[in-house]
């Protein structure tokens, strides 16, 4: 349980700075998903000023995005030990297995943008 409102359910993605949840909303009843900060990088004074600073940063810059190809974020939160990004949940699959599905581990530039161009159509 997360601030007494999200239910985390399972890990969705892994990276340096943290995690990325698949989540509820337990107030709204609705699926989310939660990108967290690692709390090794919050728990050492010098690495928590850079985390918090970077994810105060991304939390700004996501949420003044409005386009089709990104996530809405929904909440985001810095308490005790813990900093949170609340988003829209987006059904689909990883760009990691997009990219293991390539023969070379890369796409062709044109079928990258008619790709790009029908995502919303199909996850919406």
């Amino acid at each position: 349980m997360l601030l007494d409102r999200y239910r985390l359910t399972s890990v969705l993605g892994r990276g340096v700075m943290g995690h990325v949840w698949q989540g509820l909303d337990l107030r709204l009843e609705r699926p989310v998903a939660v990108k967290t900060v690692a709390a090794d990088l919050l728990a050492v004074p010098r690495s928590r000023d850079e985390a918090l600073r970077r994810f105060r940063r991304e939390a700004k810059a996501a949420a003044r995005l409005h386009h089709p190809n990104t996530t809405t974020v929904l909440d985001a939160s810095v308490t005790d030990g813990t900093c949170c990004l609340v988003m829209e949940l987006i059904e689909g699959t990883t760009l990691e297995f997009l990219f293991d599905q390539q023969d070379d581990g890369r796409f062709d530039v044109l079928d990258t943008r008619y790709e790009i161009a029908v995502l919303p159509a199909r996850f919406r």
